[in-house]
This record gives C-alpha cells, structure tokens and sequence, in this order.
C-alpha cells in the first residue's frame, strides 16, 4: 500500500496529552515547548485552504492529525464541527484525521459529504493498556470508530505500532478479529 501525499492542516500542534510511550508527538516537541498550541484564526486557515485548492483541479488532502490528534480536544476547539463541513462542501478538499480519541459524538451529525476520513490509531488491548497511558481503551476507540462509521464517514482503523511482546502474533489476531466485529 502507498499513501497518498498529505498537506498539512495545523489546527493544533505541540503533541498530544496521551502519553503513549512510542509517540513522537511525546518528546519532539515537549522539550521546546511544554504545551499545545491551538490555532484559532480559523477564517484566515479557510482562506489558505480555498487558496492552495484553487491552484488544482486534483484531490488535495490535508492532514490534521500529523501534528496533533485530530479529536482529542474537539470538545474545545471545535475544529471538527468548523473544517468538516467546509471541506464537505468543496470540490476537491478533503480531510484527514488521525486519532486515539473517543471524543466523536460533536462529528457524528455533520454535513461531511464523504470528504472527510477518520482514522483510528488502534493496539491490542494488552498493549494499550500498557503504553497508551491517558488514552481511551481499545474498546472505546471500537466504539467510537462504530458510531464514525454509522455516521457515513469514511473509516480507517489503523495499527500502530505493531509491538513484538511475546505472544504478539495471536495478541494482533485477535484485535484485527475484534475490529472486524464491530466495523468494516
């Protein structure tokens, strides 16, 4: 598989406040600048996102969730419930983001016309458990890929890191198994 390139939407930057012991977004930038920033000049990102899909009649993806995690301040930032829409009602914009959050329910009755894709950085529970500190559980992340799903937004479910503990093989197995379970 290749990924499609991404532009980057930086609605937050700084990291995250899940302290998931593999994350970039951990240390990267914690040592410079030990807080998130939040980006709240939404009319003028709209603007330079009208600008650069202008200059092409190609699909242009822009990544929000590269810097930061797409929803996990969603609640506060209303920066779901402000893009979606907005790329939903463009040509050839769309959104990508990226989370370990179950923070959804703010999303789920948005016109996102299918331009919007969320997805889910998932691990095996046991896995989770011991090194997605702060994050919400396996089962919470299921669910809330669940409801993104019901919702019509386009899901993806993707693993990562894949650890190799003992017993890794069937551990993965059955998450992808589980996964499969709930969403599709």
């Amino acid at each position: 598989l290749m990924c499609p390139h991404f532009d980057r939407l930086k609605l937050a930057s700084n990291g995250c406040f899940y302290k998931c012991d593999w994350c970039y977004l951990k240390l990267t930038y914690r040592a410079s600048r030990p807080f998130i920033t939040v980006r709240a000049g939404y009319d003028k990102i709209k603007k330079q996102l009208k600008k650069r899909l202008a200059k092409t009649t190609d699909n242009v993806i822009f990544n929000s969730g590269e810097l930061a995690d797409s929803l996990a301040m969603e609640h506060l930032t209303r920066a779901g419930r402000e893009f979606i829409p907005w790329i939903g009602g463009t040509q050839n914009g769309h959104l990508f983001m990226l989370t370990k959050s179950d923070n959804v329910d703010d999303i789920l009755g948005l016109d996102h016309n299918g331009h919007t894709v969320v997805a889910f950085s998932m691990n095996a529970p046991e896995i989770s458990r011991k090194f997605e500190i702060g994050a919400p559980s396996f089962e919470r992340r299921l669910e809330a890929a669940r409801k993104v799903q019901a919702a019509g937004y386009p899901l993806r479910i993707r693993l990562d890191p894949i650890v190799p503990v003992e017993g890794w093989r069937e551990l993965y197995s059955q998450t992808i198994r589980r996964i499969f379970e709930v969403v599709s």
